[in-house]
């Protein structure tokens, strides 16, 4: 009798087991995008980070600055809204900050929103804007041509 139950469990147990790997990973990420353009009337200070996905800088006209994102998010083991969720939210939210010409990007608030998120970001900037960028993982490119 107890092998009987065993033989069962067991036949439970891999079913499930079969159907948790046949699961889709793109299933459990989500893309999506945002573009803005803020207005700057003095020396922009631009700090950027990303701690994953590439950014390039490349400069554009005076008194604006403008920022697209592409963002990739990824369920994620520990994350309690779905990765369809946290973009949607990024997207209606971006983490930029400005205050008169300085300008803060991908400071997640709040934090864990950032978490198993790629955002790879393509700026126009002033010609005499200053600019931090870091990248945890990603290329970093700047180029001096005019857009």
């Amino acid at each position: 009798m107890i092998g009987r139950h065993l033989a069962r469990l067991f036949v439970v147990a891999l079913a499930a087991l079969s159907w948790s790997c046949s699961v889709d990973a793109d299933s459990l990420a989500a893309t999506g995008s945002f573009d803005r353009t803020l207005t700057v009337n003095e020396p922009v200070n631009l700090d950027i980070q990303t701690g994953s996905g590439s950014i390039e800088i490349r400069r554009g006209g005076t008194g604006q600055v403008r920022i697209v994102g592409r963002i990739r998010a990824h369920r994620g083991f520990w994350n309690n809204s779905s990765a369809e969720d946290r973009v949607r939210r990024i997207e209606a939210n971006p983490p930029i900050e400005q205050r008169g010409g300085a300008i803060e990007i991908g400071q997640f608030s709040p934090r864990d929103l950032g978490q198993n998120v790629s955002i790879s970001y393509q700026l126009l900037v002033p010609e005499d804007a200053r600019v931090r960028s870091r990248t945890g993982s990603g290329r970093r490119t700047r180029t001096c041509n005019r857009a």
